[in-house]
């Protein structure tokens, strides 16, 4: 019964056009006007990864500390960047998918799933403030006011680390707020959010500071006990330090001089 009741209000969700339009909207506007000119930061991302040829090699500068460096911007030619760690991978296999198809450059099509992102991000906030009573018109307009912010707008056309785990940010409020409203069970909750929230701290370590932020959002809207928000406290540490040592591992950054 649960079941059943949960798909209808999926479908009811699926039918509701203010959403398709809270972020299909802005995706058009964000792909018809692109960006032209790309910040320093985004020059160096994209440089880092079409420099990679090995997920998991150390940087040359690792490798050899004394040889002589390669000019601009070498000594920031890392794979695994510790602020954004899966970041630049991400990029590397977006770009292998890419390269049959001819493509060789990253500049514009991380530029493009930023985009994609930021826009979806929007869609989940409209059915976050849905899920806090506002009514659909206000909602949609009030995304809109959010996809085409000054911030919000620029990072959805460049190549930067924020948007994608802005997007993981908010779908996990949304789901917190949206459980509610519902009876499934706690951990359909948990187990989600650990992924989401992980992924977020994973593309951009700013976002460590969140997770008590969820935590604390569990207990207050999400109606969990407390032992489901230690659980989920936990669940995302574990997550997120397991990948920074086999990422730390798998590149010998243990064994390397910069760990003696």
């Amino acid at each position: 019964m649960v079941v059943s009741e949960a798909m209808t209000r999926s479908r009811a969700a699926w039918r509701d056009l203010f959403w398709y339009g809270s972020w299909v909207a802005p995706l058009l506007v964000y792909l018809l006007f692109p960006n032209r000119e790309f910040t320093i930061d985004a020059l160096i991302y994209a440089g880092q990864i079409e420099s990679i040829r090995n997920l998991f090699a150390l940087p040359n500068y690792l490798q050899n500390p004394f040889a002589a460096s390669p000019p601009y911007f070498s000594v920031l030619l890392e794979t695994w960047h510790p602020h954004h760690l899966i970041f630049n991978p991400f990029g590397f296999l977006l770009l292998q998918i890419l390269r049959p198809f001819g493509i060789t450059q990253i500049l514009y099509p991380l530029a493009a799933v930023n985009s994609f992102a930021s826009a979806l991000g929007c869609g989940f906030f409209y059915l976050l403030l849905k899920c806090v009573g506002l009514d659909r018109r206000i909602a949609l307009a009030t995304a809109w006011l959010l996809a085409f912010s000054f911030g919000w707008w620029f990072y959805a056309i460049t190549l930067e680390t924020y948007a994608i785990p802005l997007l993981l940010m908010v779908w996990a409020l949304y789901l917190i707020f949206r459980h509610d409203h519902q009876q499934e069970g706690r951990m359909a909750l948990i187990a989600p959010l650990i992924l989401m929230t992980g992924l977020a701290v994973l593309f951009h370590q700013s976002y460590v500071f969140t997770v008590p932020i969820v935590g604390f959002l569990l207990l207050v809207r999400g109606r969990v006990h407390i032992h489901h928000a230690i659980v989920y406290l936990i669940g995302t540490g574990l997550f997120v330090a397991t990948i920074y040592l086999a990422a730390a591992a798998a590149t010998g950054h243990l064994s390397s001089p910069a760990f003696p």
